[in-house]
């Protein structure tokens, strides 16, 4: 399975990669804005831990639309980004840990 990090992993995605899953981080905003197609094609799961734009959020679901979304931040999510997000989770409640383990159940 592979998993795209938009923004810095830490400690959640070295989690999943110990567990087997493919990640790959754009921790930029301008890899955020011109990510290869094939990637997001390929991909199974968008973890974002940066919302500070979601310009790149909305071109990955026009590209994948069967991308699951989840979010990883603290950030307030703005109304125009909420309707693109299946699941948001606060990573001072949800260690990196606990999250790696739920996704590896949900996707196994």
């Amino acid at each position: 399975m592979k998993i795209i990090f938009f923004g810095s992993g830490g400690d959640l995605s070295s989690s999943l990669s110990n567990q087997g899953f493919e990640i790959e981080e754009l921790p930029t905003s301008r890899d955020v804005y011109a990510p290869p197609a094939d990637l997001i094609l390929d991909a199974d799961l968008l973890v974002i831990t940066d919302t500070s734009d979601p310009t790149g959020i909305l071109l990955c679901r026009e590209l994948n639309p069967d991308i699951k979304t989840i979010v990883y931040s603290q950030d307030e999510l703005s109304d125009f980004l909420r309707p693109q997000i299946d699941f948001a989770l606060d990573p001072q409640l949800f260690p990196p840990n606990l999250v790696a383990e739920e996704i590896s159940n949900l996707f196994s």
